[in-house]
This record gives structure tokens, C-alpha cells and sequence, in this order.
């Protein structure tokens, strides 16, 4: 059988889940987006995120607008809820005005899990996949 992590988090802007996340011990909120192919943070920011720039650039289209080139962070430990990835890059976007978020949580972290959202107890509860014989 495989542990289920269950994150509590709280509904903000009309319904989106937030979360819980700390990259490398600075504990933030990240919107569930399962439309987000990658993990992103807030540009506004990095001066309170000790991580290393990468060479590394990425293609997204932040909300909506033409696809985009961003930079991107390696964040030695990335942690949601019991779950860490160590080495794990984000990239960095720059959210339109209004929107006060720290980040999103996106598919390169939680296509590893099957995912499932409970609205009533504003819980994200992510299992392992199991392995194929």
C-alpha cells in the first residue's frame, strides 16, 4: 500500500489551492496548477530565496500570454508537505500585478504522484505511483 501525503492548504483567488512549499527552508504558498508543466516562483522573490541561477532556460506561457523564455533557479531541497526533491529547478516568472503568490506547483513535481484535491477540507493529497512489474 502507498502512503498518501495529504497537504492542507487554503482556497484564495475564486477557488485555487494553495499550499505549503519550502525551498531550501523558506516556507511559502504555492498555487496547485496541474496546467503548469513546470514548478515557477515569483520573481519578486528572489532576493529572499538562497538558490543558484541556472544556465538552464525554459518556454512557458505564463497565464494565458505568448510563450516566454524564463530563467531558472536549482533549489537544493524543494519540499511539499512529506515529499522532497533535492537538485530540483523552477522557473522564475514574473506574476502580473494583483496576483500575490509565491509560486506555482506544477507537473514536473506533481506528475510523480497521483493527485487528488478535496474542497471541503482544502487538502491536496498526492500518492505514489506504483511501479509496473
Amino acid at each position: 500500500m502507498y502512503k498518501a501525503n495529504r497537504i492542507a492548504g487554503y482556497f484564495d483567488y475564486g477557488g485555487v489551492l494553495l499550499v505549503p512549499v519550502s525551498l531550501n527552508g523558506l516556507r511559502l504558498y504555492f498555487m496547485v496548477d496541474s496546467g503548469s508543466a513546470y514548478c515557477a516562483i515569483n520573481q519578486k522573490l528572489l532576493d529572499k530565496i538562497v538558490a543558484e541561477p541556472t544556465t538552464e532556460m525554459r518556454s512557458v506561457a505564463p497565464l494565458g500570454k505568448e510563450v516566454i523564455k524564463t530563467p531558472t533557479l536549482l533549489i537544493e531541497n524543494f519540499v511539499v508537505g512529506g515529499l522532497r526533491e533535492k537538485d530540483f529547478v523552477v522557473s522564475i516568472v514574473d506574476f502580473p500585478a494583483g496576483f500575490q503568490i509565491d509560486g506555482l506547483l506544477g507537473m514536473d513535481f506533481m506528475g510523480k504522484y497521483r493527485i487528488t484535491i478535496e474542497t471541503d477540507s482544502q487538502t491536496l493529497i498526492l500518492r505514489e505511483i506504483p511501479k509496473k512489474k
